[in-house]
């Protein structure tokens, strides 16, 4: 049985199977019914998870055995978190640039009352 390398965590199905517990046809199973897992496919046809897909079984796998959710209803459940990481992503984001903004507007507030003083002091002069 050939072996696949790990460049950058990526996993064969029969890896998955053995990393989480969840036996290949289920795996498959859960790829039709969930749209957010989609493995890769290498140039041979065979499914590589990456290290994403990965956290995504394990979350699945805890949604439907410990919280007692549907397949459909995981899948669901696993949209909306990666929805509300998305836009908690998107808001610290903004929130960081504002705070760079405002320290840009600040400095250029300061130094720009010093530059007028110093352009009046010169017209002064002259």
């Amino acid at each position: 049985m050939k072996k696949m390398e790990h460049t950058a965590a990526r996993f064969s199905i029969g890896e998955v199977e053995k990393l989480t517990g969840i036996k290949q046809h289920i795996l498959r199973y859960w790829e039709e019914n969930i749209p957010v897992l989609n493995p890769d496919r290498d140039e041979y046809g065979q499914r590589v998870y990456t290290q994403r897909d990965l956290d995504f079984v394990f979350r699945l796998k805890f949604l439907i055995n410990q919280r007692r959710f549907t397949v459909d209803g995981a899948g669901a459940e696993l949209v909306r978190e990666i929805q509300t990481e998305t836009t908690t992503n998107a808001t610290m984001t903004i929130s960081k640039m504002r705070n760079e903004l405002l320290q840009m507007y600040a400095l250029i507030t300061k130094y720009s009352d010093k530059f007028e003083n110093i352009s009046d002091e010169k017209n002064e002069k002259t």
